[in-house]
This record gives structure tokens, C-alpha cells and sequence, in this order.
């Protein structure tokens, strides 16, 4: 939890909504740290975000998922015309 203690800076509290750029949320159903509703309420407070949950997959990311992360980010990552 130390992110938890930073301090300083300009707060983005609130400001999720202003990203422009292609946002992509990887996320494991079975998180033990954030829950899988802090993934679908990050997803859902970006305008056009894309959001892939993680069967069985934890806060980690496993070699299990390798394959559905990769293409997930090539997906996302690929042409934009």
C-alpha cells in the first residue's frame, strides 16, 4: 500500500473522464488486492476504454494468461485509421 502514502502533486481525483488516449484495463477476476470492481469502475470512468477480465487470475500476472494479455494488447495497440 505505499502508492497509498504518496503525497504532493496535482490531484486527478475525478479526472479519469479527460483521457483521450486508447485506454486498455487487464484485469484478474480474483484479485485479493483490488477488486474486480475497482477494474470494472476503472474501465467504466475512461471514456472508450476496453476492458479484458482474467478468468481464474489473480493481482499477478500469471504465464497462464500470457497469450490473452498479448493479444489484447496487440488488439488494442494495432491500426487506428
Amino acid at each position: 500500500m505505499n502508492h497509498a502514502m504518496l503525497t504532493g502533486g496535482e490531484s486527478y481525483r475525478g479526472r479519469l473522464g479527460e483521457i483521450k488516449a486508447p485506454f486498455l484495463v487487464i484485469h484478474g477476476r480474483n484479485d485479493p488486492i483490488l477488486s474486480f470492481a475497482h477494474g470494472t469502475k476503472l474501465a467504466e470512468a475512461v471514456p472508450h476504454s476496453k476492458f479484458v477480465p482474467l478468468d481464474n487470475a489473480g493481482h499477478e500476472l500469471n504465464p497462464l494468461h500470457w497469450n490473452q494479455i498479448i493479444s489484447s494488447i496487440e488488439a488494442h495497440t494495432g491500426d487506428r485509421e
